[in-house]
């Protein structure tokens, strides 16, 4: 189970995958996704950084294809160790992050930022740091 707002950004991540016709849910597109939603963390850390939609299409094609079976395991252990129940757009975020390989990440430091520089400022607005 994730929460409402993670159900409505992953169906807007499923809907930029089949209308790029990448044939499968990368964590690229949920970044995308994110990036449509301003008042989420995810939505406001990315803004803050200069993470748009169209920054973040220019470099799809620079990126490499992914499987996201891990993702979703990496995305419920972020929350758990956030002591959270469901997962929410900030755990995707992060999860996102911490991983050097995903496209996501790569696609973020393509366009000059940091994930962990993103990471870091999630966990400023949450309040929280996990060692």
């Amino acid at each position: 189970m994730i929460t409402q707002r993670a159900q409505t950004m992953v169906a807007e991540a499923i809907a930029i995958a089949t209308e790029i016709s990448m044939g499968s849910l990368e964590s690229i597109h949920f970044l995308i996704a994110m990036t449509g939603e301003r008042v989420s963390i995810p939505g406001l850390v990315l803004d803050q950084n200069g993470v748009d939609k169209d920054g973040l299409r220019s470099v799809i094609g620079s990126v490499g294809r992914e499987d996201v079976g891990t993702l979703r395991d990496e995305i419920f252990s972020v929350a758990k160790q956030l002591g959270h129940t469901y997962p929410g757009p900030e755990h995707f975020l992060l999860a996102i992050c911490r991983g050097k390989n995903w496209n996501g990440a790569i696609a973020l430091r393509a366009l000059g930022i940091d994930p962990q520089k993103i990471e870091h400022e999630v966990y400023e607005v949450l309040g929280t740091w996990i060692q």
